[in-house]
């Protein structure tokens, strides 16, 4: 049998194949951590709205001439942050 090894310019369809499934792995991998930071930064987003609006209306309900406005049929203004809220998360 012939013994001799050809000297090989390039790499085999073995190294290709391993490469690709390496950078497919390592991939989903960053994939994942960048999808799980997002949901994450979503969530923080829609506590600090809802510490506003809970600011915004204890506001309101600690001023005693709003609640004698609003309580005798009028309406205060819609705050700025509400409707941000609302238009937001909806």
């Amino acid at each position: 049998m012939n013994t001799q090894v050809k000297n090989q310019k390039g790499l085999g369809i073995i190294e290709v194949l391993i490469a690709g499934g390496m950078m497919a792995i390592i991939s989903l991998g960053v994939i994942t951590l960048i999808s799980d930071a997002y949901k994450s930064q979503r969530g923080l987003q829609a506590k600090d709205m809802q510490r506003e609006v809970i600011a915004e209306i204890t506001l309101h309900l600690s001023d005693k001439d709003a609640c004698l406005f609003t309580f005798t049929g009028k309406t205060l203004p819609t705050p700025k942050i509400v409707l941000e809220a609302f238009y937001k998360f909806g």
